[in-house]
């Protein structure tokens, strides 16, 4: 069977906070210019992995439209604060053959190139297990889990 990691990106926690969805865009990187929520997508498509699916809620349209030309899928979710809503939205987006999700939140410290790399590989040699946020393997900045949890 083919291992395969897709990312989901939770973004529609930030409501939240005042003015977060601007800041996605208005917030820059400091080393590139370029918006957070972007600096995070190149992030992962630079590991080589294409199969994202970005969160957001039903008032943040302007994410979405914000990421038009890169190769992801909006998913909207109930504006409730589940976290595990977030993320099973996130993972119905994602095309059926993932068998592994990366979970980050846009907002955290960048997740390292590194660190998606060594997820990524150590879903394909452990396709069952989880790697959860604080693992001496990657930072403490994502989490891996199998779709199948």
């Amino acid at each position: 069977m083919h291992n395969s990691v897709g990312v989901v990106v939770l973004a529609s926690h930030t409501l939240k906070k005042t003015g977060a969805a601007n800041a996605l865009f208005s917030g820059t990187n400091s080393d590139t210019k370029l918006p957070k929520i972007h600096v995070c997508i190149n992030n992962i498509l630079y590991n080589g992995i294409d199969d994202i699916a970005v969160v957001v809620n039903q008032e943040q349209w302007e994410i979405g439209a914000g990421l038009s030309g890169y190769p992801v899928c909006i998913a909207v979710d109930n504006g409730l604060p589940d976290v595990q809503h977030m993320v099973e939205t996130g993972i119905k987006v994602l095309p059926g053959y993932i068998t592994g999700v990366i979970i980050i939140k846009h907002d955290n410290q960048p997740v390292l190139s590194d660190n998606f790399a060594k997820l990524e590989k150590f879903h394909h040699q452990a396709p069952q297990c989880a790697v959860l946020p604080g693992d001496k393997r990657q930072n403490g900045y994502a989490a891996l889990f199998p779709i199948e949890s």
